[in-house]
């Protein structure tokens, strides 16, 4: 029933972003691994090698391996995909270090079992690496956006990009991602009554 869960889940995602589902869909819920994270583990396969995760329900934040362990490249929520890979070259695929925030339920696609299952649909699996890039850039612009706000417009910023890092993560994690003090944190949302800030 939980591998079942999973893949409804991952099958969702693949129509909601209008990926191949007779190809990719179907190739990525055959060779999807249900895995679990504690909080605070390490996340890659047993043998080490390239994988893609579908988050399930968690969070995991990314540290640079040449830069310093609270220094954050990447956060990711529930219904996210993303690239762990220790050998690529591409430089929006680094090799960061992927670590749990919280429990993680997620599946794990083996990379090369998935792009070689795909050898007749050379179109479909280029069409799944734009997708990769698309994400990965989507997430870099947001972290981009964060660090040029102010620190009550990054609060603002959060509820409407990250809505489910909010309710999910504590403040500690939260203003370690947009660079403030957990003090500083609870002070600010104080100073909004502790209200979502509103649109008109």
């Amino acid at each position: 029933m939980i591998l079942y869960k999973r893949r409804i889940q991952l099958k969702s995602y693949f129509l909601a972003h209008h990926l191949p589902l007779e190809t990719l869909g179907k190739s990525a819920l055959e060779l999807g691994i249900a895995m679990n994270f504690e909080k605070e583990e390490i996340i890659k396969l047993p043998n080490n090698k390239d994988v893609i995760f579908f988050v399930n329900k968690g969070l995991a934040a990314a540290f640079s391996k040449d830069a310093n362990v609270n220094s954050w490249t990447r956060l990711i929520g529930e219904n996210t995909i993303f690239l762990i890979s220790s050998s690529t070259t591409d430089s929006l695929f680094e090799a960061f270090e992927w670590r749990s925030l919280t429990k993680l339920k997620v599946m794990a696609i083996p990379y090369q079992r998935f792009k070689e299952s795909l050898g007749n649909f050379s179109s479909h699996w280029e069409e799944f690496c734009i997708h990769l890039h698309k994400m990965e850039v989507q997430s870099m612009k947001h972290l981009a956006a964060i660090s040029t706000l102010k620190s009550t417009e990054k609060i603002e910023y959060l509820e409407d990009h990250y809505t489910s890092i909010l309710l999910q993560a504590n403040y500690t994690f939260i203003a370690k991602f947009i660079g403030l003090k957990r003090e500083s944190l609870s002070r600010l949302i104080s100073q909004k009554k502790h209200m979502p800030s509103l649109y008109i």
